[in-house]
């Protein structure tokens, strides 16, 4: 098993594509540093974690691209191919769809992990030290249930047909840009901006409001039960296969 995670984690990393997305990420993470955020987001400071949260919200529909074509990998004709082999060897089913969601995860995380870095190292050089650890929140409340959600339907429409993965990059890409309610806002791009001129206070604490921490949750249960149901049905498939 080993052999097949570590042939998974080089394919998926070991990809122009993968570089390609990386830059694209990194050049636009700058760009946002340099400009939008290096000013403060709604009276807040450059290092706070509503402006943090705002540089992320702006790159998640990146992260979550990044993170369906690198599903695009196991959905492919000369993945499918792949598969029939792998049918043949003693892993499991379950398994094997395990290590494509966990190599997928993987891939993802490093492409965020990597942004956050950037805003680090960029601040840290320009400001000193600040309060690091209040980031953590807004990074995870953030990142985290888009992730997983992304996840979970990218890989039950890929068990379709790989090009639903593509609608679904459009569609992410959507549900960013539109200004909707909290329950549904995506990359919580309107919750960085807005919150905290609703305060009323200069610079305030970061807070979550109930309406937005239920649509997290529900991004992220919804990412997991699909996960669970996608599993199961191409674990039913493999098992109807005669040999």
């Amino acid at each position: 098993m080993s052999k097949i995670i570590i042939y998974e984690l080089r394919r998926l990393l070991w990809n122009k594509v993968f570089f390609g997305i990386l830059v694209i990420c990194l050049g636009f993470g700058f760009s946002l540093l340099q400009g939008e955020i290096i000013m403060g987001v709604s009276n807040t400071a450059p290092f706070s974690p509503w402006s943090f949260g705002s540089y992320l919200s702006q790159l998640i529909p990146v992260i979550c691209l990044g993170e369906l074509f690198f599903l695009t990998f196991f959905f492919s004709d000369k993945k499918r191919k792949v598969n029939s082999i792998i049918q043949t060897t003693p892993i499991s089913p379950w398994h094997y769809a395990l290590i494509r969601c966990g190599t997928v995860l993987a891939g993802t995380l490093l492409l965020a992990i990597c942004a956050i870095i950037l805003y680090l190292v960029s601040y840290s050089v320009l400001f000193g030290k600040f309060n690091y650890g209040a980031l953590v929140f807004p990074a995870f409340l953030a990142l985290f249930p888009v992730m997983l959600f992304c996840l979970g339907v990218g890989y039950k429409l890929g068990n379709i047909h790989s090009v639903f993965l593509y609608l679904l990059m459009f569609v992410v890409f959507v549900l960013s840009a539109m200004p909707i309610q909290p329950i549904l806002d995506f990359s919580m791009g309107s919750f960085f901006k807005t919150q905290p001129l609703q305060l009323g206070i200069l610079d305030p604490d970061f807070t979550v409001t109930y309406p937005l921490l239920c649509g997290r949750v529900m991004y992220t249960m919804v990412g997991i039960l699909l996960l669970v149901c996608g599993r199961r049905k191409k674990f039913s498939n493999y098992n109807n296969i005669k040999i």
